[in-house]
């Protein structure tokens, strides 16, 4: 980040100050609540993996290197679904919306992370169901989101003929894209031939970044909880006509 920032000063491109020290600060609150969300996903996971239609654990006849590979790409997949989802299904989007509110796209936009995870363990639950270990999964789910913090950056293209097969910081910036060709595109989490199979991949260099006819805001409660409010708000004004009817 301070490399990224040094850079772009260095070349007389804008980069916001201000909003990285909010990325940051809901970068804390998310450690935070994963630090006690973690030890229950984990419980959950377990719990499932009690009742596996597999045996991927020692008495498996599977190589280790063939359970890891498959656990890549099955728990991308799983990313996959739930990311798209998430634009789709607005209680999802209440909770993934504040990652797409900066204006910006740097390194310090990875850290813009939400404060309300809860609702995606449902997405991977069929690992555990599977019968691939719950630490494994975990650990996969790190290095996954480990590897997309790299894609936040406009420092880097499409890389070439790996971005036929992985995601890069040239796919991901469509994805972060304000422009009415970019919506809902490009989900995938460490792989991008998700998108090119089921039709949600999309090339180019977006023109503007954020959520447009939002203003931004820098206060980590407002990023974190927005939406949450905007979504309760017309809820209840659906019901209050509902009951006019």
């Amino acid at each position: 980040m301070l490399f990224e920032a040094i850079y772009l000063r260095l070349r007389r491109r804008p980069y916001d100050l201000y909003d990285a020290m909010a990325n940051i600060a809901m970068y804390a609150g998310y450690v935070a609540i994963l630090l006690v969300w973690t030890p229950i996903l984990f419980f959950i996971y377990d719990a499932i993996y009690q009742h596996a239609l597999f045996d991927l654990g020692r008495e498996s006849p599977l190589s280790p290197w063939l359970e890891w590979t498959l656990l890549i790409v099955a728990e991308d997949l799983c990313f996959y679904c739930f990311h798209r989802a998430s634009h789709r299904v607005r209680l999802l989007w209440a909770s993934h919306e504040n990652h797409h509110s900066s204006t910006s796209f740097n390194f310090s936009v990875a850290l813009r992370q939400t404060w309300t995870p809860f609702l995606a363990a449902f997405f991977w639950l069929p690992l555990p169901l599977l019968g691939f270990d719950p630490l494994m999964i975990l650990s996969v789910q790190m290095a996954s989101l480990t590897f997309q913090a790299f894609l936040h950056t406009e420092l880097v293209g499409t890389c070439g003929l790996l971005g036929f097969i992985f995601n890069t910081p040239g796919h991901h910036r469509i994805h972060h894209g304000a422009d009415a060709d970019c919506l809902d595109r490009n989900f995938g989490g460490v792989f991008i031939f998700w998108d090119r199979l089921f039709g949600s991949f999309h090339a180019g260099r977006p023109q503007r970044y954020g959520i447009a006819g939002k203003p931004l805001s820098l206060n980590p409660l407002l990023i974190a909880f927005a939406e949450w409010k905007a979504l309760l708000v017309d809820s209840v004004h659906w019901r209050s006509k509902k009951g006019n009817l």
